[in-house]
């Protein structure tokens, strides 16, 4: 009995973690959508959209908090920024994101795809400044939610590649109210598109993620520099003739790499990767 209440405390916790992350972000975003069909006059952006992108966080720590208090928080934080990451994994992490839609551009101008010239080319500096805004606010802090709090708790009770197929819709639609907002880069291509990239991207994180033995810096760092990756090598909207193909021939890369991965998983349900929960 005392396993069962166990099981369904904690069952609750992710679900409370959904609605907060849901909640937070799509009430931070709601002024934006209203505002860019002028249903409401003009508001400012920037801050909400930051607000917004860190509901997982913010979730996150309300559920940890509530579960075990401010201590389990700073546990937390402490377990999530102390693991090492070996030199195979920082190749993944700092190489993948760049060479895939890079790769994928080229594939796709190989056979005649419209595309527009790349402003990288004559610009390459603005890789960095790219690099910085994925990083901090752009994706890269979404990672403290999504594998930091919650993905280590559905392990506990699914089988991984459950957990990886049930990530993919749950990342995925937290996104939606950014399809709808008409100046953000997602208003320019298909939801759906998105989706499927999520069937590349969501299973590839979580192994990077595991395999570093539960390291955020290695999530948010892998999520902040593939958004920078398809910023400085866009595959969506006018710069490919708002063609799908290069987003699917990018998400065939990467499960073509998460399947090459394969062996490469170091990941075992140990006490390391089990002290992310902040227990």
């Amino acid at each position: 009995m005392k396993n069962i209440r166990t099981d369904l405390k904690k069952k609750t916790i992710i679900i409370k973690f959904l609605f907060l992350a849901y909640g937070i972000s799509w009430l931070a975003w709601l002024p934006a959508i209203l505002a860019s069909h002028e249903i409401i006059s003009e508001i400012p952006w920037p801050p909400l959209f930051a607000i917004g992108v860190c509901g997982p966080l913010i979730a996150a720590l309300i559920c940890i908090y509530q579960e075990n208090g401010w201590s389990a928080v700073r546990r937390w934080f402490r377990n999530g920024f102390s693991h090492q990451i070996n030199g195979f994994w920082w190749c993944v992490i700092l190489v993948i994101p760049f060479l895939v839609p890079a790769l994928a551009l080229w594939i796709y101008r190989i056979f005649d795809g419209e595309m527009v010239d790349l402003k990288v080319v004559q610009q390459p500096w603005i890789i960095l400044p790219a690099i910085l805004l994925m990083v901090t606010i752009g994706g890269g802090q979404e990672e403290y939610g999504w594998r930091g709090f919650l993905l280590p708790r559905l392990d506990e009770f699914l089988p991984v590649w459950q957990t990886n197929l049930l990530m993919i819709p749950l990342h995925a639609c937290w996104h939606l109210p950014l399809f709808i907002i008409t100046y953000t880069m997602q208003s320019q291509y298909s939801f759906w598109l998105f989706l499927i990239f999520g069937i590349g991207f969501t299973p590839l994180i979580n192994r990077v993620f595991r395999s570093t033995g539960g390291s955020f810096i290695a999530a948010i760092l892998f999520h902040g520099l593939t958004n920078a990756g398809l910023d400085v090598f866009p595959p969506v909207g006018p710069y490919v003739n708002h063609s799908p193909i290069p987003l699917l021939i990018i998400t065939t890369l990467l499960i073509t790499s998460n399947l090459l991965l394969i062996g490469k998983n170091t990941w075992k349900r140990s006490s390391s990767y089990a002290n992310q929960k902040g227990i």
